[in-house]
């Protein structure tokens, strides 16, 4: 159904926003999977539809003891027009309220819903570009240590990687005179640690053999690591976890 005027518009725009606003908060905790657009727009309307009659619901109730406040649908059944003209601005200022009322319901819904699922985002965004540059320090750089699945370990400075794609087909390019690989021990003997920076600008790796990576932020100026405002919270929060941070 298409609303053939503006106020139809409004109104139409009025009853699919809270639906618009659930599935907008709930996208921040779940991966968008590939859909219909039917099942798209189904969703929202049954989302929309539902989070509006509660609110005409509770604004029901609501009359029984603030009945100058809330329209009288009955009357503007029986009226119609007349009924609209007397009570325009009592319609207008209720059809706000409503709105407002079923954005409430859909967000306090969302935030139960939130609360069962447990702690966590989801997102979209690759953990590499979170990790390695949105969550990065101003005026510092990503260092990292990969650890690849035969064992072999790299130690250097990110500078540049592929974040789309499946996992095992990105890559991530190392640099830094410091660029460091540890091989696994060999019969029992000690790691082989190479200069690699020494001989070679750079490593790239790709994601199929990689088996973890950690990472830490060090300023570009003074070299000292730097922590990002998430590990600052969570510093403040447990100062005790400081030095097992600085010791790992």
């Amino acid at each position: 159904m298409i609303p053939q005027s503006f106020g139809a518009f409004v109104v139409f725009l009025g009853l699919v926003a809270p639906g618009i606003l659930f599935e907008l908060l709930r996208s921040r905790h779940r991966l968008n999977s590939s859909e219909s657009a039917f099942r798209e727009i189904a969703r929202i309307a049954i989302a929309s539809l539902s989070f509006t009659v509660a609110a005409l619901t509770v604004m029901t109730l609501a009359r029984i003891w603030l009945p100058s406040l809330v329209v009288d649908v009955g009357a503007w059944v029986r009226d119609g027009n007349r009924y609209v003209q007397e009570n325009f601005k009592l319609i207008a200022v209720n059809g706000l309220v409503g709105l407002l009322l079923a954005c409430g319901l859909a967000t306090v819904w969302h935030f139960c819903l939130s609360k069962k699922s447990g702690s966590g985002t989801l997102s979209a965004q690759s953990l590499w570009f979170q990790s390695f540059h949105l969550a990065r320090p101003v005026g510092t750089s990503t260092w990292v240590r990969v650890q690849l699945n035969d064992g072999t370990t790299f130690f250097g400075m990110v500078k540049a990687y592929t974040a789309g794609g499946k996992f095992d087909e990105r890559e991530i390019l190392l640099e830094g005179v410091h660029l460091t690989r540890i091989d696994p021990p060999v019969q029992g003997g000690d790691p082989r640690v190479v200069e690699v920076g020494s001989q070679w600008e750079g490593v790239i790796i790709r994601g199929a053999e990689i088996r973890h990576i950690t990472y830490h932020y060090v300023d570009d100026t003074t070299g000292e690591r730097k922590f990002s405002n998430r590990y600052e919270e969570l510093l403040e929060e447990n100062p005790s976890d400081l030095p097992a941070a600085l010791q790992e």
